[in-house]
This record gives C-alpha cells, sequence and structure tokens, in this order.
C-alpha cells in the first residue's frame, strides 16, 4: 500500500503522548515531595518534548518516499517515539500525576519495540488505556499550560479526550 496514505492513520500513535496523558489519570491530591515534581516544571517538560517530537516526526516522514513500505516507514519512526520516551521519563510529574505518567512511558515503551519490529504505526494500539485524569487534575494543569508559549503552539491540553 502506498506509504502516505497508512502513514496518516498512524500519525495517531506518534501524538500518543498528548492522547494518551489526555486519557490517563491518578488522582491522588497535588501536593509536591522528594519524587514529584512541580505542575510547572512538568507542563512545561512534556510541552518541549512534545516540540521536539513533533519536529522529529516530520523529519523522518520527510526521508521517506512514496513508494517505502510499512516495515520501513515504521522503523523512521522508531527514533523518534524512542527519543519522546526518553525525555518524558525525565520529567517529574506531580504526585498525582505520576501513575498517567507512568502508564505512558510504558505505551511508549511497547510502541518502540512494536515500530523497531517493523510493525505498522497505523496497527499500533493499546487496549489497555489508562484511567482519565481527574477533572480538576486535568484543569490545573492545564491552567499551567496556558501561561506556557511552547505548550500553546503544540496545542497541548490535558482534558479528558473525546
Amino acid at each position: 500500500m502506498n506509504f502516505p496514505l497508512r502513514i496518516i492513520s498512524g500519525l495517531t500513535l506518534c501524538a500518543m503522548g498528548g492522547a494518551l496523558l489526555s486519557a490517563c489519570g491518578g488522582g491522588d491530591g497535588a501536593s509536591a515531595d522528594a519524587e514529584s515534581g512541580s505542575d510547572e516544571a512538568y507542563v512545561a517538560a512534556f510541552c518541549e518534548a512534545t516540540a521536539t517530537f513533533g519536529a522529529a516526526v516530520i523529519s523522518a516522514i520527510e526521508t521517506l518516499l512514496t513508494d517505502d513500505d510499512d516495515e520501513t516507514a515504521a522503523k523512521a519512526l522508531a527514533g523518534p517515539v524512542e527519543a519522546f520516551a526518553a525525555e518524558l521519563k525525565k520529567a517529574k510529574p506531580p504526585k498525582d500525576v505520576k501513575s498517567a505518567h507512568e502508564a505512558i512511558l510504558s505505551q511508549l515503551t511497547r510502541a518502540v519495540k512494536d515500530l523497531k519490529a517493523g510493525k505498522n504505526p497505523a496497527d499500533i494500539s493499546d487496549p489497555s488505556a489508562p484511567p482519565d485524569l481527574d477533572e480538576a487534575v486535568s484543569a490545573r494543569l492545564n491552567a499551567v499550560a496556558a501561561k506556557d508559549q511552547v505548550c500553546g503552539d503544540e496545542g497541548v491540553d490535558f482534558s479528558e479526550a473525546e
């Protein structure tokens, strides 16, 4: 099948981090402790990683030819997804976002494995989606994101996915 048509549906995976976080959750309070980060630092790190990831995906896609097969496309996307996971791993989520953050990392790790194996990005899915973020948590993170230029540029939204 022609690469561009298949990859467009697979790019939903490539927006996985943002989509996953908007569909992930925790919910045990907003306090930060020694192993938790502030909302501001986490949102900034998440948005920066998302921006870098978006640019890397575009760059990877630009290197592909229209007649490249799905395996070639998958392997080209593995690097950006792996780098995105690595950047997100460095972020310190607030305590009540930690389970969502860990779920994102787990799903990205599985996606990297599948992409490196040449699995078509459009065929990669995870039926075990994490629970939604608590409404108050997503509102709190969105309030921080609204003040962050990179978040605005990337359209990051921590609300429940519709």
